[in-house]
């Protein structure tokens, strides 16, 4: 186990055969791989408790004030805009850096 804490836990017989079968099927490694997956899930699912609620004055305020600007740059200048696979690339780092802090 990477640097984590060990659980003992008991799941309901539905449960413990399903996490069974997802290994077996080779979909996951192991039992472990399975129950990880599924916490990350519930986490990701959870994520609104975590952030701030945006009112919708300020994502209008953003849209006008931010991305009609950032546009205009662009307009002007294509060579001032970054790559989509840049961003995806930076949006992912940033996610899995978000997650091994939790």
């Amino acid at each position: 186990m990477e640097d984590g804490r060990e659980f003992k836990i008991t799941l309901p017989r539905e449960l413990a055969d399903a996490v069974e079968r997802k290994v077996a099927s080779g979909e996951y490694d192991s039992v472990e791989s399975v129950l990880r997956e599924g916490l990350e899930a519930v986490f990701d699912r959870d994520l609104d408790d975590v952030l701030p609620p945006v009112s919708e004055a300020a994502i209008e305020r953003w849209l006008r004030e931010d991305v009609v600007k950032t546009l205009a740059e662009y307009d002007a200048d294509p060579s001032t805009g970054t790559d989509s696979k840049d961003i995806l690339q930076a949006i992912q780092d940033d996610y899995q850096a978000w997650k091994a802090k939790r």
